[in-house]
């Protein structure tokens, strides 16, 4: 097992990269390819980009009650992924769990392996309770499109390391109802390595209804770098955010910035005031997506046994500032 590195020595060395598979080549080649330090060098490296904003949050456990009788304790995922565009009025979120494979992949398919517990979260997407710090405790269930909940997987294709991307709601796990230790889940909707399986322009795409009466496109399933990149900075990551939930996690936001200087903050803050009524009026009822379903609320006198962290970094996406650096 290689040894984890500070993130200002990540930083310093992914500074300048042009791409983020540039960016990742760069860390594995100075330092132990392990997935905390790929994981950091994928934030560095989209911090240091004009339309990004990396935010490191303060630990808080929430909880998330289940059917499984064991104790343990996680993070909801390692990075909520909300971009906005004022041009285009839209917000997005998604939790990302990050995962490093190191498995030569078989023909044909893509694989990893998964903590069960944490999959049965993303992939049920339940109510939580916040335990006061700011985070809608709907922020998974009234979440319009399954795009809420996201993996990302390190993996080497033999010439660099890759970040491959699905939504959870499209793995396919070995084992689907197991609640506790590892499993294997494999890819959806690739059909190869390498590539050219899934171009942003074709099948990597789904689309979802926006309460401005558009159709956008949202990415669900990619094995490379390059296009999960554009789709980051052209806002297709992600869920639409709308209603009642789209003012919680404003505040939520808006909080985390509070007493920091921000890049994004003014921008977000002009979003957000443009729509609040638009929002405060809405039917979110609406939106909820079809057959999900609350089923493991917590009863009156349940004792808690499943307890959640907060994502231990947040990603502020201007999709706007993106379009002004790079116009279509």
């Amino acid at each position: 097992m290689g040894k984890a590195v500070q993130l200002s020595r990540i930083q310093s060395v992914v500074k300048g990269a042009l791409t983020l598979r540039e960016a990742l080549t760069r860390v594995s080649n100075q330092f132990a390819p392990i997935e905390v330090n790929l994981f950091r060098g994928m934030l560095a490296y989209f911090d240091a980009q004009s339309y990004c904003e990396v935010s490191e949050v303060h630990q808080h456990y929430v909880e998330y009650f289940n059917k499984a009788r064991n104790k343990t304790r996680c993070e909801i995922a390692d990075l909520l992924v909300v971009s906005f565009s004022e041009k285009r009025d839209f917000m997005r979120a998604t939790f990302i769990q990050a995962k490093r494979e190191t498995d030569i992949q078989p023909r044909n398919k893509f694989r990893f392996h998964l903590a069960a517990n944490q999959y049965q979260l993303l992939r049920n997407c339940p109510i939580i309770d916040p335990k006061g710090t700011g985070l809608p405790a709907n922020i998974l269930r009234d979440a319009c499109s399954d795009a809420i909940s996201s993996y990302g997987v390190f993996y080497w294709n033999g010439r660099s390391y890759e970040f491959a991307y699905e939504l959870t709601g499209m793995l396919n796990p070995v084992y689907p109802s197991r609640q506790t230790g590892s499993m294997i889940c494999y890819f959806g909707t690739t059909d190869s390595i390498g590539g050219s399986a899934c171009r942003i322009s074709q099948q990597s795409l789904q689309y979802c209804g926006t309460p401005f009466g558009r159709c956008t496109p949202i990415l669900f399933s990619s094995i490379d770098t390059t296009d999960f990149e554009l789709a980051l900075s052209h806002g297709l990551i992600g869920s639409p955010i709308m209603g009642t939930l789209a003012s919680q996690l404003s505040q939520f936001i808006n909080s985390l910035h509070a007493d920091t200087s921000s890049k994004h903050a003014s921008a977000f803050a002009n979003f957000v005031t443009k729509n609040q009524d638009f929002w405060k009026n809405m039917d979110n009822g609406m939106h909820y997506i079809a057959n999900r379903r609350d089923d493991n609320r917590r009863g009156e006198n349940e004792e808690s046994n499943i307890e959640w962290m907060m994502p231990r970094y947040i990603m502020l996406v201007d999709a706007d500032k993106a379009e002004e650096r790079n116009p279509e």
